[in-house]
């Protein structure tokens, strides 16, 4: 059978913001525009953009065997400049059920096997509304008694951006086993980003702090398994959800951009060409010096030296672990049943930014320090990992307290029992008598239990960022970031 779809979209955004201060003394009513004499001071912007597709399917099935789609899109964005508003988004996918093939037909082993491929490039549009443009204001008054109209030195236009792109090739192979009581999914993906849209630094002469810019390209590829198993189905029943994955993250190009364009704040990441997207940029610890306390750094070519410089920073760690995913037991016998769910990552570095104010240079800054700096040098011929006690930063070869090493890079290794949960359903012959449909009570406990070398707060971080540059750049850092809660839970859940 064959079915074609045709149609179009279109989409307006128009938003209106509205900034100010009120004077209780003067305003007559709510702080709004409409009310000058109220309004101390005050700002008004209106962001809006447009978006227009037309697109087409075309599916195919032969006889509920293979199975084919054709999909073209074309997207306008109003967010691009003239010359590159519309790009053209095609992709291509086709299955084949083997199992419905005669010589599976009867097979006792193999109750279900599928093969399935696509390829397709997708558009992406996230930017700003006015990121192609420079922002222009007046100034009374300001130059030889005459106003002047000046640029928003934040960033320039750039009227040559473009769409980003992701060219996506994805395989994979289902199947089902034994009446389809074990099956399972193995998955291959590569996924290849062009002309990246990012924030990036301008140089100083400019005038200018920062663009959005088309950078390069990014590649992603990776494997992916999910198992399910039906282990035991009698009265007593155990069944298991199992899956792990790994991903590879490469930055290929840069184009004309150059590392320094790209980083990530105060945390010093960058995008290198050949390391992931975030990739940790820092100066290397060695030891503390067991006779003077004094901590040993690596100069660019592995050399020990006594000074702290940013111009030794080198591309270190590894901030994509080697693999994530989780699995869950489920068990039931009788009117119980219990449910166990465990995450876990193998690899990968975190970098626990607040260390360097926490376990650095002692001062009145107000940081409170952690007790892990109880192992540190206090007198010649102590072996310790963190150097002398110091109000002073010169002490460590650096003229700023808050210095950036790959001493505050930890391996990320984690296994966290994420949910433990145990209920019982109240038999018939007790609801009879309630005229109630169930009542089910359960108990619930959630980050139960976490087991890791990690020495931070929870090796299970939530991006943190300290600037809009960090935001896309810091993959693998936490700064004070709140643990997880571990909480205990009673429910009872009745039916009418």
């Amino acid at each position: 059978s064959i079915s074609v779809m045709v149609g179009t979209e279109y989409q307006n955004s128009d938003t209106r913001k509205f900034a100010g201060s009120k004077n209780e003394q003067t305003a007559t009513g709510v702080l709004s525009p409409d009310d000058p004499n109220g309004i101390l001071s005050g700002t008004k912007t209106t962001e809006s953009w447009n978006f227009v597709s037309q697109f087409g399917r075309v599916r195919y099935d032969f006889k509920k065997k293979i199975f084919t789609e054709v999909v073209g899109r074309r997207d306008g964005s109003s967010k691009f400049g003239k010359n590159n508003k519309y790009g053209f988004f095609p992709s291509a996918s086709i299955g084949y059920n083997i199992s419905e093939e005669k010589f599976l037909k009867e097979s006792k082993v193999i109750s279900f096997l599928k093969v399935k491929s696509s390829i397709g490039v997708n558009g992406n549009s996230n930017i700003p509304w006015d990121a192609q443009y420079n922002i222009f204001y007046t100034k009374p008054l300001a130059y030889n008694g005459e106003s002047i109209l000046f640029p928003d030195a934040s960033k320039p236009s750039n009227p040559n951006l473009k769409w980003e792109t992701s060219r996506t090739i994805d395989a994979a192979i289902e199947f089902g086993l034994f009446g389809d009581r074990i099956t399972g999914e193995f998955a291959y993906y590569n996924k290849l980003s062009s002309n990246v849209l990012l924030f990036v630094q301008t140089q100083s002469n400019t005038g200018f702090q920062h663009a959005w810019a088309n950078v390069g390209q990014i590649e992603n590829r990776g494997l992916e398994f999910a198992l399910k198993a039906k282990v035991i189905d009698k009265k007593f029943a155990w069944s298991i959800d199992f899956n792990i994955a790994r991903n590879h993250n490469e930055v290929k190009s840069l184009g004309d951009y150059t590392e320094e364009a790209i980083s990530g704040g105060t945390n010093d990441t960058r995008l290198v060409v050949g390391r992931p997207v975030g990739n940790n940029f820092l100066v290397r610890f060695s030891h503390v010096d067991a006779a003077t306390g004094k901590p040993v750094y690596l100069d660019k070519d592995g050399n020990e030296t006594l000074t702290w410089d940013p111009a030794n920073r080198v591309s270190t760690g590894s901030i994509m672990p080697d693999a994530f995913g989780g699995i869950k037991n489920n068990f039931s016998y009788g009117r119980f049943d219990l449910s166990m769910f465990w995450v876990f990552t193998l690899g990968g570095d975190i970098y626990d930014s607040s260390s360097k104010r926490q376990l650095g240079t002692y001062d009145s800054d107000g940081w409170n320090h952690r007790t892990d700096q109880f192992d540190r040098w206090r007198t010649s011929g102590d072996e310790a990992l963190y150097p002398v006690l110091t109000t002073s930063p010169t002490t460590y070869g650096a003229g700023t307290p808050w210095i950036n090493t790959d001493l505050w890079l930890h391996d990320g290794t984690f296994a966290r029992l994420k949910n433990l949960s145990l209920g019982y359903n109240i038999p018939e012959s007790v609801l009879r008598k309630t005229k109630l449909a169930k009542i089910r009570i359960a108990v619930q406990a959630t980050n139960l239990l976490t087991l890791t070398k990690y020495p931070g707060l929870d090796p299970e971080i939530a991006r943190d960022f300290e600037n809009a540059t960090d935001r896309n750049m810091s993959p693998n850092i936490t700064y004070l970031t709140a643990p997880q809660q571990k909480t205990f839970t009673f429910s009872l859940d009745i039916g009418f």
